[in-house]
Protein backbone atom coordinates (compact mmCIF):
# COMPACT_ATOMS: atom_id res chain seq x y z
CA UNK A 1 0.00 0.00 0.00
CA UNK A 2 1.25 3.48 -0.84
CA UNK A 3 2.49 5.22 2.29
CA UNK A 4 4.62 2.27 3.39
CA UNK A 5 7.84 1.24 1.67
CA UNK A 6 7.14 -2.11 0.02
CA UNK A 7 10.01 -2.50 -2.41
CA UNK A 8 11.43 -5.80 -3.65
CA UNK A 9 14.47 -4.40 -5.49
CA UNK A 10 14.34 -6.81 -8.43
CA UNK A 11 17.69 -6.84 -10.25
CA UNK A 12 18.13 -8.34 -13.72
CA UNK A 13 21.17 -8.49 -15.94
CA UNK A 14 21.33 -5.77 -18.58
CA UNK A 15 21.04 -6.95 -22.18
CA UNK A 16 22.45 -3.73 -23.64
CA UNK A 17 23.28 -0.14 -22.80
CA UNK A 18 22.23 3.08 -24.50
CA UNK A 19 24.34 6.27 -24.35
CA UNK A 20 21.92 7.88 -21.90
CA UNK A 21 21.83 4.81 -19.66
CA UNK A 22 25.64 4.59 -19.71
CA UNK A 23 25.80 8.04 -18.12
CA UNK A 24 23.36 6.91 -15.44
CA UNK A 25 25.26 3.67 -14.82
CA UNK A 26 28.48 5.59 -14.23
CA UNK A 27 26.73 7.82 -11.70
CA UNK A 28 24.83 5.07 -9.82
CA UNK A 29 24.51 1.60 -11.29
CA UNK A 30 22.01 0.55 -8.64
CA UNK A 31 19.46 3.16 -9.70
CA UNK A 32 19.76 2.27 -13.38
CA UNK A 33 19.57 -1.48 -12.77
CA UNK A 34 16.49 -1.08 -10.56
CA UNK A 35 14.83 1.05 -13.24
CA UNK A 36 15.77 -1.32 -16.08
CA UNK A 37 14.48 -4.29 -14.06
CA UNK A 38 10.97 -2.83 -13.92
CA UNK A 39 10.81 -1.79 -10.26
CA UNK A 40 8.03 0.70 -9.51
CA UNK A 41 9.42 4.12 -8.61
CA UNK A 42 8.81 5.27 -5.03
CA UNK A 43 8.91 9.01 -5.70
CA UNK A 44 7.05 11.06 -8.32
CA UNK A 45 8.41 12.16 -11.67
CA UNK A 46 8.64 15.92 -11.99
CA UNK A 47 5.71 17.20 -14.11
CA UNK A 48 8.22 19.21 -16.14
CA UNK A 49 10.05 15.98 -16.92
CA UNK A 50 6.74 14.46 -18.04
CA UNK A 51 6.27 17.37 -20.45
CA UNK A 52 9.85 16.90 -21.65
CA UNK A 53 9.00 13.32 -22.62
CA UNK A 54 5.87 14.52 -24.44
CA UNK A 55 7.97 17.03 -26.38
CA UNK A 56 10.57 14.45 -27.37
CA UNK A 57 7.89 12.02 -28.51
CA UNK A 58 6.32 14.76 -30.64
CA UNK A 59 9.65 15.54 -32.30
CA UNK A 60 10.32 11.85 -32.92
CA UNK A 61 6.95 11.39 -34.62
CA UNK A 62 7.55 14.47 -36.74
CA UNK A 63 10.95 13.09 -37.76
CA UNK A 64 9.47 9.74 -38.73
CA UNK A 65 6.97 11.46 -40.99
CA UNK A 66 3.99 10.54 -38.80
CA UNK A 67 2.72 14.11 -38.33
CA UNK A 68 0.99 16.34 -40.88
CA UNK A 69 2.58 19.66 -41.75
CA UNK A 70 -0.05 21.96 -40.28
CA UNK A 71 0.12 23.60 -36.86
CA UNK A 72 -3.44 22.78 -35.78
CA UNK A 73 -2.93 19.04 -36.26
CA UNK A 74 0.38 19.09 -34.39
CA UNK A 75 -1.20 21.04 -31.54
CA UNK A 76 -3.93 18.41 -31.42
CA UNK A 77 -1.29 15.69 -31.15
CA UNK A 78 0.41 17.65 -28.35
CA UNK A 79 -2.80 17.82 -26.32
CA UNK A 80 -3.44 14.13 -26.97
CA UNK A 81 -0.01 13.23 -25.59
CA UNK A 82 -0.46 15.52 -22.58
CA UNK A 83 -3.79 13.83 -21.80
CA UNK A 84 -2.10 10.43 -22.03
CA UNK A 85 0.63 11.58 -19.64
CA UNK A 86 -2.01 12.86 -17.22
CA UNK A 87 -3.80 9.51 -17.32
CA UNK A 88 -0.55 7.79 -16.34
CA UNK A 89 -0.08 10.32 -13.54
CA UNK A 90 -3.61 9.66 -12.30
CA UNK A 91 -2.74 5.99 -11.91
CA UNK A 92 0.30 6.84 -9.81
CA UNK A 93 -0.48 7.50 -6.12
CA UNK A 94 2.55 9.77 -5.87
CA UNK A 95 1.57 11.92 -8.88
CA UNK A 96 -2.22 12.20 -8.77
CA UNK A 97 -2.07 15.60 -7.11
CA UNK A 98 0.01 16.98 -10.01
CA UNK A 99 -2.90 16.67 -12.45
CA UNK A 100 -3.74 18.74 -14.40
CA UNK A 101 -0.25 19.65 -15.56
CA UNK A 102 -1.54 23.10 -16.53
CA UNK A 103 -1.52 23.77 -12.78
CA UNK A 104 1.73 22.02 -11.86
CA UNK A 105 3.74 23.36 -14.85
CA UNK A 106 3.15 27.15 -14.80
CA UNK A 107 4.90 27.78 -18.14
CA UNK A 108 3.11 24.94 -19.94
CA UNK A 109 1.81 27.24 -22.68
CA UNK A 110 5.33 28.46 -23.49
CA UNK A 111 6.58 24.86 -23.58
CA UNK A 112 3.72 23.89 -25.87
CA UNK A 113 4.41 26.74 -28.31
CA UNK A 114 8.11 25.85 -28.54
CA UNK A 115 7.42 22.14 -28.94
CA UNK A 116 4.78 22.61 -31.63
CA UNK A 117 6.94 25.08 -33.55
CA UNK A 118 9.92 22.72 -33.46
CA UNK A 119 7.82 19.70 -34.46
CA UNK A 120 6.26 21.68 -37.32
CA UNK A 121 9.69 22.64 -38.63
CA UNK A 122 10.86 19.03 -38.42
CA UNK A 123 7.69 17.72 -40.11
CA UNK A 124 8.01 20.23 -42.96
CA UNK A 125 11.65 19.37 -43.55
CA UNK A 126 10.93 15.65 -43.30
CA UNK A 127 8.25 15.90 -45.98
CA UNK A 128 10.57 17.83 -48.29
CA UNK A 129 13.47 15.39 -48.15
CA UNK A 130 14.01 11.73 -48.93
CA UNK A 131 15.69 9.36 -46.49
CA UNK A 132 18.80 7.92 -48.09
CA UNK A 133 19.59 4.23 -47.80
CA UNK A 134 22.73 3.41 -45.85
CA UNK A 135 23.65 0.12 -44.22
CA UNK A 136 22.55 -3.29 -45.52
CA UNK A 137 18.92 -4.05 -44.85
CA UNK A 138 17.71 -0.60 -45.81
CA UNK A 139 18.68 1.17 -42.56
CA UNK A 140 18.78 4.90 -43.42
CA UNK A 141 22.06 6.72 -42.91
CA UNK A 142 20.31 10.10 -42.86
CA UNK A 143 17.06 11.32 -41.39
CA UNK A 144 15.41 11.09 -38.00
CA UNK A 145 15.44 8.42 -35.28
CA UNK A 146 18.35 6.58 -36.89
CA UNK A 147 19.04 3.23 -35.14
CA UNK A 148 22.72 2.60 -34.40
CA UNK A 149 24.60 -0.07 -32.48
CA UNK A 150 28.02 -1.51 -31.81
CA UNK A 151 29.13 -4.56 -33.79
CA UNK A 152 28.32 -6.87 -30.87
CA UNK A 153 24.94 -5.20 -30.25
CA UNK A 154 25.73 -4.46 -26.60
CA UNK A 155 25.70 -0.68 -27.04
CA UNK A 156 22.79 0.71 -29.02
CA UNK A 157 20.47 3.68 -29.37
CA UNK A 158 18.58 6.02 -31.68
CA UNK A 159 20.04 9.25 -33.03
CA UNK A 160 17.50 12.08 -33.14
CA UNK A 161 18.73 13.34 -36.49
CA UNK A 162 21.52 12.86 -39.03
CA UNK A 163 21.94 15.40 -41.84
CA UNK A 164 24.10 15.10 -44.96
CA UNK A 165 26.53 17.99 -45.48
CA UNK A 166 29.30 18.69 -47.98
CA UNK A 167 31.84 17.71 -45.31
CA UNK A 168 30.02 14.56 -44.18
CA UNK A 169 27.25 13.45 -41.78
CA UNK A 170 26.11 15.84 -39.05
CA UNK A 171 24.56 14.34 -35.90
CA UNK A 172 22.05 16.46 -34.00
CA UNK A 173 20.46 15.68 -30.63
CA UNK A 174 17.35 17.60 -29.53
CA UNK A 175 16.90 18.71 -25.91
CA UNK A 176 13.73 20.22 -24.46
CA UNK A 177 15.32 21.54 -21.25
CA UNK A 178 18.35 23.65 -20.42
CA UNK A 179 21.40 22.51 -22.36
CA UNK A 180 24.18 24.53 -20.76
CA UNK A 181 26.26 23.35 -17.82
CA UNK A 182 26.52 26.91 -16.47
CA UNK A 183 24.18 29.88 -16.69
CA UNK A 184 26.85 32.54 -17.22
CA UNK A 185 27.91 33.51 -20.73
CA UNK A 186 31.56 32.61 -20.13
CA UNK A 187 30.76 28.90 -19.92
CA UNK A 188 28.36 28.35 -22.80
CA UNK A 189 29.06 24.67 -23.37
CA UNK A 190 26.51 21.84 -23.31
CA UNK A 191 26.19 19.72 -20.20
CA UNK A 192 28.80 17.02 -19.94
CA UNK A 193 26.24 14.23 -20.16
CA UNK A 194 24.92 15.64 -23.46
CA UNK A 195 28.43 15.75 -24.89
CA UNK A 196 29.09 12.14 -23.86
CA UNK A 197 25.83 11.02 -25.49
CA UNK A 198 26.72 12.68 -28.79
CA UNK A 199 30.25 11.29 -28.81
CA UNK A 200 28.95 7.78 -28.22
CA UNK A 201 26.40 8.24 -31.00
CA UNK A 202 29.26 9.29 -33.29
CA UNK A 203 31.15 6.05 -32.60
CA UNK A 204 28.00 3.92 -32.96
CA UNK A 205 27.18 5.68 -36.23
CA UNK A 206 30.66 4.87 -37.50
CA UNK A 207 30.27 1.20 -36.51
CA UNK A 208 26.84 0.99 -38.14
CA UNK A 209 27.58 2.82 -41.41
CA UNK A 210 31.39 2.72 -41.61
CA UNK A 211 31.39 6.51 -41.87
CA UNK A 212 32.39 8.96 -39.15
CA UNK A 213 30.27 12.10 -38.71
CA UNK A 214 32.08 15.38 -39.21
CA UNK A 215 30.04 17.44 -36.76
CA UNK A 216 28.01 16.94 -33.57
CA UNK A 217 25.33 19.36 -32.34
CA UNK A 218 23.02 19.80 -29.36
CA UNK A 219 19.81 21.53 -30.43
CA UNK A 220 17.49 23.35 -27.99
CA UNK A 221 13.83 23.95 -28.85
CA UNK A 222 14.59 27.64 -29.28
CA UNK A 223 17.87 29.21 -30.35
CA UNK A 224 20.83 27.98 -32.33
CA UNK A 225 22.41 24.55 -32.16
CA UNK A 226 25.66 24.21 -30.18
CA UNK A 227 28.61 22.31 -31.64
CA UNK A 228 30.41 19.66 -29.58
CA UNK A 229 34.08 19.06 -30.45
CA UNK A 230 35.17 15.42 -30.64
CA UNK A 231 37.79 12.99 -31.85
CA UNK A 232 37.15 9.46 -33.15
CA UNK A 233 39.56 8.06 -30.55
CA UNK A 234 37.65 9.64 -27.67
CA UNK A 235 34.28 8.51 -29.03
CA UNK A 236 35.41 4.92 -29.58
CA UNK A 237 36.92 4.91 -26.08
CA UNK A 238 33.56 5.82 -24.55
CA UNK A 239 31.90 2.87 -26.28
CA UNK A 240 34.62 0.54 -25.02
CA UNK A 241 34.17 1.93 -21.52
CA UNK A 242 30.40 1.35 -21.71
CA UNK A 243 30.98 -2.27 -22.80
CA UNK A 244 33.37 -2.88 -19.89
CA UNK A 245 30.95 -1.32 -17.42
CA UNK A 246 28.06 -3.43 -18.72
CA UNK A 247 30.12 -6.60 -18.31
CA UNK A 248 31.26 -5.64 -14.80
CA UNK A 249 27.73 -4.89 -13.63
CA UNK A 250 26.34 -8.13 -15.03
CA UNK A 251 29.09 -10.10 -13.29
CA UNK A 252 28.17 -8.45 -9.99
CA UNK A 253 24.46 -9.16 -10.49
CA UNK A 254 25.21 -12.81 -11.28
CA UNK A 255 27.66 -13.42 -8.44
CA UNK A 256 26.31 -11.48 -5.45
CA UNK A 257 23.23 -12.14 -3.29
CA UNK A 258 20.41 -9.66 -4.01
CA UNK A 259 20.62 -8.14 -0.52
CA UNK A 260 24.29 -7.26 -1.10
CA UNK A 261 23.85 -5.60 -4.49
CA UNK A 262 23.25 -2.08 -3.13
CA UNK A 263 26.69 -2.16 -1.52
CA UNK A 264 28.37 -3.05 -4.82
CA UNK A 265 26.23 -1.03 -7.26
CA UNK A 266 25.06 1.98 -5.27
CA UNK A 267 26.88 5.31 -5.23
CA UNK A 268 25.34 8.04 -3.09
CA UNK A 269 25.98 11.72 -3.65
CA UNK A 270 24.01 14.98 -3.90
CA UNK A 271 23.72 14.89 -7.70
CA UNK A 272 23.00 11.17 -7.91
CA UNK A 273 20.38 11.12 -5.18
CA UNK A 274 18.54 14.41 -5.70
CA UNK A 275 16.48 13.09 -8.62
CA UNK A 276 16.51 9.40 -7.72
CA UNK A 277 13.02 7.92 -7.40
CA UNK A 278 14.33 4.90 -5.48
CA UNK A 279 16.05 6.61 -2.54
CA UNK A 280 13.31 5.69 -0.02
CA UNK A 281 14.46 2.07 -0.35
CA UNK A 282 18.19 2.68 -0.77
CA UNK A 283 20.37 1.74 2.21
CA UNK A 284 23.40 3.45 0.63
CA UNK A 285 21.50 6.75 0.53
CA UNK A 286 20.30 6.45 4.12
CA UNK A 287 23.79 5.72 5.37
CA UNK A 288 25.37 8.56 3.39
CA UNK A 289 22.90 11.22 4.57
CA UNK A 290 23.63 10.72 8.28
CA UNK A 291 26.37 13.34 8.01
CA UNK A 292 25.19 15.04 4.83
CA UNK A 293 25.95 18.67 4.09
CA UNK A 294 24.34 21.17 1.70
CA UNK A 295 23.37 19.97 -1.75
CA UNK A 296 21.66 16.76 -0.70
CA UNK A 297 17.91 16.21 -1.11
CA UNK A 298 15.89 17.92 1.60
CA UNK A 299 14.48 14.79 3.25
CA UNK A 300 13.60 14.20 6.89
CA UNK A 301 13.90 10.70 8.39
CA UNK A 302 13.14 10.18 12.06
CA UNK A 303 10.51 9.48 14.73
CA UNK A 304 7.16 11.23 14.99
CA UNK A 305 7.04 13.42 18.11
CA UNK A 306 3.70 15.04 17.39
CA UNK A 307 1.02 15.08 14.72
CA UNK A 308 -1.82 17.62 14.67
CA UNK A 309 -4.72 18.32 12.36
CA UNK A 310 -4.97 22.05 11.80
CA UNK A 311 -8.15 24.01 11.23
CA UNK A 312 -7.34 24.71 7.57
CA UNK A 313 -7.37 20.96 6.71
CA UNK A 314 -3.61 20.92 6.88
CA UNK A 315 -1.40 18.75 9.08
CA UNK A 316 1.47 19.68 11.38
CA UNK A 317 4.25 17.15 11.97
CA UNK A 318 7.09 17.33 14.46
CA UNK A 319 9.79 14.74 13.82
CA UNK A 320 12.83 13.91 15.93
CA UNK A 321 15.70 13.58 13.47
CA UNK A 322 19.35 13.30 14.48
CA UNK A 323 18.69 14.71 17.94
CA UNK A 324 16.75 17.76 16.74
CA UNK A 325 13.06 18.44 16.15
CA UNK A 326 12.04 19.13 12.57
CA UNK A 327 8.82 21.16 12.24
CA UNK A 328 6.75 20.56 9.12
CA UNK A 329 3.54 22.62 9.18
CA UNK A 330 1.05 23.02 6.37
CA UNK A 331 1.17 19.50 4.96
CA UNK A 332 -1.70 18.50 2.70
CA UNK A 333 -4.07 15.94 4.19
CA UNK A 334 -4.43 12.18 3.82
CA UNK A 335 -5.97 12.43 0.35
CA UNK A 336 -2.52 13.36 -0.93
CA UNK A 337 -0.48 11.62 1.79
CA UNK A 338 -2.18 8.29 2.68
CA UNK A 339 0.53 7.60 5.27
CA UNK A 340 -1.07 10.24 7.49
CA UNK A 341 -4.13 8.02 8.01
CA UNK A 342 -2.18 5.51 10.11
CA UNK A 343 0.67 7.65 11.39
CA UNK A 344 0.96 8.04 15.16
CA UNK A 345 3.40 9.29 17.76
CA UNK A 346 6.52 7.10 17.97
CA UNK A 347 6.30 5.82 14.39
CA UNK A 348 9.35 5.92 12.15
CA UNK A 349 8.74 8.25 9.21
CA UNK A 350 10.46 9.40 6.06
CA UNK A 351 9.43 12.62 4.31
CA UNK A 352 11.04 13.29 0.93
CA UNK A 353 11.51 16.39 -1.24
CA UNK A 354 10.80 19.17 1.24
CA UNK A 355 11.86 22.80 1.18
CA UNK A 356 13.87 24.08 4.15
CA UNK A 357 13.55 27.52 5.70
CA UNK A 358 16.77 29.39 6.37
CA UNK A 359 18.12 29.64 9.88
CA UNK A 360 15.83 27.15 11.62
CA UNK A 361 14.67 23.55 11.58
CA UNK A 362 11.40 24.27 9.79
CA UNK A 363 10.35 22.74 6.48
CA UNK A 364 7.55 23.17 3.99
CA UNK A 365 5.85 20.96 1.43
CA UNK A 366 6.68 21.07 -2.28
CA UNK A 367 5.00 19.63 -5.37
CA UNK A 368 7.05 16.45 -5.04
CA UNK A 369 6.85 15.90 -1.27
CA UNK A 370 6.13 12.24 -0.47
CA UNK A 371 5.62 10.64 2.95
CA UNK A 372 6.30 7.04 3.97
CA UNK A 373 5.29 5.49 7.29
CA UNK A 374 8.16 3.15 8.22
CA UNK A 375 6.31 1.68 11.18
Amino acid sequence: MYGTVAFHGVTKKLASVSPSRFIGLKACALREVWAASGNVALLPVSPKARIGVVTHELLNEAGRGELPTDRASIEGKWFEKVRKAEMEMQRSPTEQHLVPVSRSVPDLEVRKIRAVQSALAVAEERSATNRAAGAPGGIPAYGFEIPVKSADGLIRGFIDRVLPTAEGPLIRDYKSGAIFAHADREHLEPKQEYQVQLKMYAALYAETFNDWPTKLEVAPLSGSSISVPFSPEECAGLVREARRLLEEINVIISSKPPEELPRYLGHAGPENCSFCQYRPACPIYRSATKNAQDGWPVDVLGIVEDIKQLGNSKTLLRVEADGETANIPGLAGASRHPALRTLKQGDAIAIFSLSQSRGNNSYSETQLTTIYNLG
